[in-house]
């Protein structure tokens, strides 16, 4: 099998990163360093993590990093001077840990974080740059049923505080840094005898607030992304939800949400959503993987609703201190309004057939 890198940018273009040598692929992730193009990707059959730079039209291998435990997950990130890759493995015993491998202007240096699974594979997690160049991480822990945030520090220091602890299944979570490195984490708990929830976490300087986003009895899938530099009411923060056969593009309208029902009935059902912001054209683009048609599509859109009013500065520290019973500086938004408004989403028409069987979706950027 090979691991492949696609380009879309009104033709859909393909290059081979690497041949596997393996029928099983597990786990990739793209990122930026500069001008280049650089690939993490679990590799089953060296026992390890290979990383490699795109240049001159061919992905050239840069470096191997072993790793003896089975891999479960991995996100690859850069942070000012500093490569990132956080993973999770699972061990011969069944437990799972949250590691992280790391780069600066030395040697590669890895951590084992965090256990966060027993007996099981736990490979819900989520890492973001911050500005000052270190990297925050979010994850749930299923020993103890809470979702955790912590802060790698450029110093070697981790950090970790307790965002929600009453979770009962975590299928998601996604980390984004606002203005002022500001935490927004996103997150779809499943509540055992009731609905499914999406909700935001977020962190102003003072404890973790929360919001309801969406609920359903039914939630396939879920990405959020929000544009770089973001504020609290930016109409720039979208999830898109698949849930039932349908689609919903769910974005922040302040104090609350506005929803919209889009018409992609032919991309479903779809069992991975990959979403990123679109900086240059202000827009969101979005992988859909529907794997009964055999296909991924790429779609994009942006949110409809006008420009908000920005919220007052916010100071942020590089450890959230401990949550208190303060409430938040904010109103507490009202029900989100799932009436179906016209979708602001254009459809791209773009199609890419692939082999149902073996794809495995990594990152979008």
């Amino acid at each position: 099998s090979f691991l492949e890198n696609l380009v879309y940018d009104g033709t859909a273009t393909y290059h081979q990163v690497a041949s596997l040598n393996t029928s099983t692929h597990g786990y990739s992730s793209i990122t930026t360093r500069n001008d280049w193009q650089l690939i993490a990707y679990s590799d089953p059959y060296n026992n390890g993590i290979s990383v490699r730079f795109f240049n001159q039209g061919y992905w050239q291998p840069d470096v191997f990093l072993p790793e003896s435990e089975l891999i479960s997950g991995l996100c690859y990130r850069f942070a000012s001077s500093t490569e990132y890759i956080t993973y999770t493995t699972e061990s011969a015993s069944g437990d799972s840990y949250l590691k992280l491998m790391h780069q600066g202007m030395g040697p590669w240096g890895d951590e084992t974080l965090a256990q966060i699974g027993s007996y099981q594979i736990a490979n819900i997690f989520d890492a973001a740059a911050r500005s000052d160049g270190s990297l925050g991480i979010v994850w749930w822990d299923n020993i103890d049923d809470v979702i955790k945030f912590g802060i790698f520090d450029t110093d070697g220091t981790f950090t970790v505080s307790e965002v929600v602890d009453d979770i009962n299944i975590c299928h998601w979570v996604k980390l984004e840094f606002m203005a002022s490195d500001i935490p927004v984490i996103g997150y779809h708990n499943h509540v055992m005898g009731g609905d499914e929830e999406i909700k935001v976490a977020m962190n102003l300087g003072h404890g973790w607030a929360f919001e309801d986003v969406y609920s359903s009895s039914s939630i396939d899938c879920v990405d959020m992304c929000m544009e770089p530099g973001a504020e609290f009411t930016t109409a720039n923060w979208c999830f898109l939800i698949h849930s039932r056969s349908n689609y919903r593009c769910i974005n922040r309208d302040f104090p609350g949400w506005n929803s919209e029902t889009l018409s992609w009935s032919a991309i479903t059902p779809a069992s991975e959503i990959k979403m990123e912001w679109n900086e240059a054209l202000n827009e969101f683009g979005v992988f859909l993987y529907a794997p009964d048609s055999f296909r991924i599509w790429f779609k994009t859109g942006r949110p409809s609703n006008a420009t908000p009013t920005p919220y007052p500065t916010s100071t942020s520290t590089p450890n959230p201190p401990t949550p208190t019973p303060t409430p938040p500086p904010y109103p507490t938004n009202p029900p989100v309004n799932n009436t179906p408004t016209p979708s602001s989403c254009s459809e791209l028409g773009v199609k890419i057939d692939m082999p149902g069987t073996s794809f495995n979706p990594g990152d979008i950027f």
